[in-house]
């Protein structure tokens, strides 16, 4: 099995993938990675894969997971998964201050989608809304239609006693540029 990809995570899920073309009848990815975990739910969901996927940990005396139960326990939510980890934070991405994967999932469940990140023929300023949307809502701001009006909001919520008390600048919303992928 060749692989163009550096990215250990990617190479596993798409052994993974190549090795399902040969009908097996299971599967085990051995690592406890959460990129890898999302990973494999999205694509046993996205090629609709029907053999026995485990993951399990290196570290002795962990469970397995069983990828195609959990995908069928969260189906509604597995959709929206991968994209929703990236902007929670992954090993290629920066988490936003204070917006960790409970919070997320809690955004997730409650609706919002992130369907369009990924979407090659969805126009720009839709992903952006969509997100938007979703990243004020992760900030406890669903009112907001802006990252800025989510900034102002949050910030006059910390401090309590409108806008003269200064909270920390790091557990604001971000600013309405585009967060830039950590190097």
């Amino acid at each position: 099995m060749n692989t163009t990809h550096e990215e250990a995570d990617i190479i596993i899920v798409q052994q993974m993938l190549m090795a399902a073309k040969e009908k097996p009848t299971s599967f085990t990815v051995l690592s406890d990675d959460t990129d890898v975990f999302v990973l494999l739910l999205h694509y046993y969901l996205e090629d609709s894969l029907k053999f026995m996927v485990g993951m399990k940990s290196p570290i002795k005396d962990r469970a397995i997971v069983d990828i195609g139960k959990t995908v069928e326990k969260h189906i509604d939510i597995i959709p929206e998964i991968l994209a929703a980890h990236a902007l929670s934070g992954c090993d290629t991405i920066a988490c936003c201050f204070g917006i960790g994967k409970s919070p997320v999932l809690k955004v997730v469940r409650s609706g919002l989608l992130l369907s369009l990140l990924g979407q090659i023929d969805a126009s720009l300023p839709s992903v952006t809304q969509q997100a938007t949307k979703f990243m004020t809502a992760c900030y406890g701001q669903n009112n907001s239609d802006t990252m800025s009006n989510a900034r102002l909001s949050a910030w006059a919520a910390k401090t309590g006693k409108g806008y003269t008390s200064t909270p920390k600048l790091s557990s604001l919303p971000p600013t309405s540029e585009r967060p830039s992928r950590k190097t």
